[in-house]
């Protein structure tokens, strides 16, 4: 049993698709294999981002305050922003489209992605450290 077997991977295109699978999703490989397809990606599409999300650190039962997690924060390259909570991103079967997260209109695309720790306490503003 590995330490990542509850966790989940989440993958981030250009075009503002993302998919959340299990790290148990993914089958171990031998030498000569070349992988496996995490998400499956529309014509002129790439990924842009890759992270795993340990166990426990999305779940508010982990985290007493539901308020504590992770969020994704994506930015467009027209300077476009939106902040995600990763626990509003639902878990689903590698190798499928994924759903999408913003809406990105004719040239734009998403630039960056943050995977950032969300804190909000009852005595002070909202606090983020970047990772």
């Amino acid at each position: 049993s590995s330490k990542l077997e509850n966790s989940s991977v989440i993958i981030v295109t250009k075009k503002a698709m993302c998919i959340r699978f299990l790290v148990s999703a993914i089958n171990a490989m031998g030498r000569i294999a070349s992988g496996v397809t995490g998400i499956s990606l529309k014509e002129d599409d790439e990924v842009i981002f890759g992270g795993i999300i340990n166990a426990g650190e999305t779940d508010s039962e982990v985290a007493v305050n539901s308020d504590t997690g992770r969020e994704l924060i994506l930015v467009s390259h027209k300077k476009d922003e939106k902040k995600i909570k990763v626990e509003d991103i639902r878990i689903q079967n590698r190798a499928g489209r994924g759903n999408s997260l913003m809406l990105v209109v004719l040239d734009d695309y998403i630039k960056d992605v943050k995977l950032v720790w969300r804190m909000l306490l009852n005595y002070c503003n909202c606090y983020q450290l970047s990772i």
